[in-house]
This record gives C-alpha cells, structure tokens and sequence, in this order.
C-alpha cells in the first residue's frame, strides 16, 4: 500500500510542473513560442534520471533510489518557488526536478511491486500501481485549477485600471488624440470582450497594435504584462508548492517501504524466505 501512496503523489509531481510554458510567459515575460520549449531541459533530465534510476535500483535497491528521486525532485520544486526569476534559472531548477522526476516515474517503483507480490499476482498488482498513478495526475490538474482560478478572479479589474491609467496619461501628454483614443478605447474593450471569455488571452491587444499609435501599444503591452505577472505568480507559486509537499510526502512513505525492498536486484532473499520478500523493520 506504501508503494501505491507513493505512485498517486507521483501522479501530482508530473501535473504541478505542466503549466511551467504558462509560467515562462506570464511570470518570466518569455514570447508565446519560446515558453513552450523551456520544458525541454526537464525531458532531458527524464531521459536521463530514467535509465540512471534502473542501474540505480540494481545497485543500490528500490527504497533508497526513490528516496533520492524524490529530494531531487523536491530540490527543483523548491528552486521554482523562491528562486527563479530568469530563464536560466528555470533551466537548473527544472533539471533538478526532471532527473528526480525521470527517476520516480520509471523503474523503481515498478521493481518494488512485483519483489514485494506472489509472481501470480504482478500483472495486477502493476495495474494498481498505474491506476493511483493516474489518480494523481486526474486530482493534480484539479488543484492547479483552483489556484488559477482565485488569482485570475481579480485580473479583470487589476487590467482595466492599468490599461485606463495608461490611457489616461497618454491622453495628458497627447489632448488631441482625445476623440480617436475613446474610439480605440471602445475597440479594446469590445475585442476584450470577445476573447474567448478568458481573462488570461491578451490576444485582443496583439489585434489592435496596427492601430494603435507605437509608443501608447508599448506602454500597454508593458502594463499588461506587468499586471499578468502581479496577479498570476502567487498561483504558480502555490502550484510549484504542492509539488514540493507531494514529494515530501511521498518521500516519507518511501522510507517506511519494506526493507525487502531496499535489496538490491538479483539479490538472493535469506534462508528460510526463499520467494517472499524480507518483512524485517
């Protein structure tokens, strides 16, 4: 059962890092295409934590390996709450977390289930293991959405004061644009309105910038922005957090495992357990 709760809180570490491209847009101020790639440096860690774990369960056992997998990926989510603030920095910190992650999703967990059931039993008892796996990643989706959504509450507002104090000092520095700018004012809140209903889709904006004057589209692109990373990156934070905590939690169910579990891989078990894994606290 350990082995299961261990598998669900795995489920939730791959979820809390899926809106990381969302996190490189709003908060990092990364373009919309660049922040889809910023995701590569933790499949690579994957790739690379995944192979590394197996040789790691075959020398070291399941127990410590996923315990290792685990304060790795703890360490990046960590790094994601109080430390990054650039592109670089979200490298290293989701290369931490992608080596853990790698690791935890791969051969460990499926090793300790079927040294620890009767051989009859294993093709069910690794159908358990990916169904809590699952769970994890249907409930970690549902949290993060909890987040966003109170934080993206009040954006509709935070938005509309900025872009109206912007407006409003154009307009002091430029009175005879007075009459075009409330016509351009009524264009932004129509196209506002008719974006998808989603207040997080400045789209609207990137439609109205042939026609708005240069330096008043760069100063509400600046205010949007700003607004966005004010507003979103407290939900981030949190989501990165639940990371955190699921590893943490699933870190002390790793080492209440059974110490059979903790035997390296073609070890032989002791005289007079032969077949069964060790219960030995």
């Amino acid at each position: 059962m350990l082995a299961y709760g261990v598998s669900f809180f795995s489920g939730i570490l791959l979820m809390s890092v899926v809106f990381v491209p969302a996190f490189a847009e709003l908060v990092l101020g990364l373009g919309k295409g660049a922040s889809g790639y910023v995701v590569t440096p933790l499949a690579l860690a994957s790739a690379v934590g995944a192979p590394l774990g197996g040789m790691l369960v075959d020398r070291r056992g399941a127990r410590s390996t996923i315990a290792l997998a685990l304060v790795a990926f703890a360490a990046g989510a960590l790094l994601l709450v109080t430390w990054v603030d650039s592109l670089v920095t979200l490298i290293i910190a989701l290369l931490v977390a992608g080596f853990g992650l790698g690791i935890v999703l791969g051969a460990p967990l499926n090793h300790l289930v079927l040294d620890q059931v009767d051989p009859a039993r294993t093709g069910s008892a690794v159908s358990v293991l990916s169904l809590h796996r699952s769970i994890g990643t249907t409930l970690g989706p549902s949290i993060m959405a909890v987040f966003m959504a109170s934080a993206s509450r009040d954006l509709p507002a935070a938005l509309g004061g900025a872009l109206g104090g912007v407006m409003q000092s154009y307009l002091s520095q430029h009175p005879d644009m007075a009459g075009p700018l409330m016509n351009l004012r009524e264009q932004m809140e129509a196209s506002s309105a008719a974006s998808a209903g989603s207040s997080l889709d400045t789209s609207w904006l990137d439609q109205l910038a042939a026609v708005l004057p240069a330096d008043l589209y760069g100063q509400l692109d600046t205010a949007v922005r700003q607004v966005l990373k004010t507003t979103m990156e407290p939900a981030f934070e949190h989501m990165f957090l639940v990371g955190f905590i699921a590893s943490l939690l699933a870190l002390v169910l790793a080492l209440f495992l059974r110490r059979g579990s903790e035997r390296p891989a073609g070890t032989v078990p002791a005289a007079g357990h032969e077949g069964t894994p060790s219960t030995e606290d």
